[in-house]
């Protein structure tokens, strides 16, 4: 097995683009305007309890959670149909960390979710 033989070092430039990657798209996302009926940087379209720097204090408060879903991925010896019970609680807990920056707003829960399983399918198959 490849990732026994890897050090911190190693392992981190292998995940750190991933993470990057997630990152980075988060952040265009909702930099991208106009997004009629959509939060971006000159409005809150149809969200009256979001906006462009409630959603940035979001990306922050999730962005590290993306390593660790691309390290799950990476460190998963199994059926890959198995992965998604190992990433669960990353999710839950990226999500509560997003609730609790955003007082309760759901500004990014779905892209925990699919970002989540890009990240750690990306680490799985990288290995």
């Amino acid at each position: 097995m490849y990732s026994l033989f890897l050090n911190n070092r190693d392992l981190n430039s292998l995940l750190l683009p991933l993470y990057e990657a997630a990152v980075s798209g988060m952040l265009l996302e909702v930099s991208t305007t106009p997004k009629p009926g959509l939060v971006d940087r000159n409005n809150s379209g149809a969200h009256r309890d979001m906006d462009f720097n409630l959603f940035m204090r979001s990306t922050a408060s999730i962005s590290f959670y993306m390593y660790e879903f691309a390290k799950a991925g990476f460190n998963h010896d199994g059926d890959l149909k198995e992965l998604i019970y190992k990433i669960k609680p990353i999710g839950i807990k990226a999500e509560e960390n997003m609730f609790k920056e955003t007082h309760g707003v759901n500004t990014q829960k779905g892209i925990i979710y699919l970002m989540g399983l890009v990240c750690s399918a990306s680490g799985f198959l990288i290995k």
